[in-house]
């Protein structure tokens, strides 16, 4: 316990003060902390079972940058956590296939750009509301063009909507 104590406090890892007959005063706490994040969980199981065997290696201390199996044990424990949060989202249909997007943002592209295109188609209408009420009548015009515009997109949208909901029920959309 001195060793791995004069090895955190050498790693500026911990400090200590000085107490009775050369002893060094520890932060339980801080001690536990640092000690839980730098143990090597298989050296600590190893030292436990062979306690009677005297050390006879000199490696020196492992690099403190160095990972532990802890650590390492954590992060894949975490990691399959979050695959497992991944696949129950897919099941759930939250999360979703880029391709999938990708083709409905393509099919939603298209049906806007069909509705862009019917406004070359009212041209006739822009002039003949210029010429009977000048500006004001251009007002009017552009506003009505714009509400027709929105309900095509949405009735356009929400067709494409449903032919994704039926898809999704009965397999993949075509």
């Amino acid at each position: 316990m001195s060793r791995r104590i004069a090895r955190l406090e050498a790693q500026g890892l911990i400090e200590t003060k000085a107490g009775a007959r050369n002893a060094k005063l520890v932060n339980l706490v801080a001690y536990d902390r640092v000690y839980e994040k730098t143990r090597d969980v298989v050296r600590s199981m190893n030292a436990q079972q062979s306690d009677h065997v005297p050390k006879t290696s000199d490696d020196p201390d492992p690099d403190p940058n160095e990972k532990c199996l802890s650590q390492e044990q954590a992060r894949r424990t975490s990691y399959l956590a979050e695959m497992a949060r991944m696949d129950l989202e897919e099941r759930q249909k939250k999360l979703l296939p880029v391709a999938d997007v990708a083709a409905a943002v393509r099919a939603c592209g298209e049906r806007i750009i069909a509705a862009v295109d019917l406004f070359a188609s009212r041209a006739d209408e822009g002039a003949a509301a210029v010429g009977k009420d000048g500006v004001v009548g251009m007002r009017t015009f552009l506003k009505a063009l714009a509400r027709d515009y929105r309900t095509a997109v949405a009735h356009e949208l929400q067709g494409l909507a449903e032919q994704g909901l039926a898809g999704s029920n009965n397999g993949p959309a075509a």
